[in-house]
């Protein structure tokens, strides 16, 4: 009498855990494949494949085109460039990237401090008299996983 009560328990616990482990599964499953939400930098549009695209991903007006909280120097291949930004949390962001078509790790300037190389911001946010301002640059990340697009003009 015992051992079909046993059975039905156990299958009982079986199937149990099997739900449960599928709702997780089906809930977070950045978290059970090892990568957490992350926010992918595409850049587009590039002219060519040569030098590299440096990105800086600033989280306040103030440090806005100063002191990046995140940065990275990633390979132009396709006339595409990608950077994964894992671990970020929610909040405004803007970024500032360009092409060091040259490879010599800085932005290259004309007479009067205007960029040689070309550069871009979040939101399409252009140049006048200086940077643009964080609020034409700004966007918002909810901490999960998602995409922002910047392309050269």
């Amino acid at each position: 009498m015992n051992r079909p009560r046993l059975v039905r328990t156990t299958a009982a616990a079986s199937a149990e855990l099997l739900l449960v482990a599928s709702l997780v599964f089906v809930a977070r499953p950045a978290a059970l494949s090892g990568q957490e939400p992350a926010l992918t930098v595409r850049v587009l549009d590039f002219e060519s494949d040569a030098g590299k695209v440096n990105i800086a991903l600033f989280d306040s007006a103030e440090s806005f085109t100063r002191t990046a909280v995140r940065s990275a120097i990633r390979p132009i291949e396709g006339l595409e460039a990608e950077w994964r930004v894992e671990g970020l949390p929610a909040g405004d962001y803007a970024i500032a990237l360009f092409h060091d078509e040259n490879g010599n790790g800085k932005l290259d300037k004309k007479i009067f401090g205007l960029p040689r190389e070309p550069y871009a911001f979040s939101n399409g946010a252009r140049i006048r008299f200086g940077p643009p301002k964080w609020e034409k640059a700004r966007f918002t990340y909810a901490g999960d996983e998602s995409t922002i697009e910047i392309r050269f003009d």
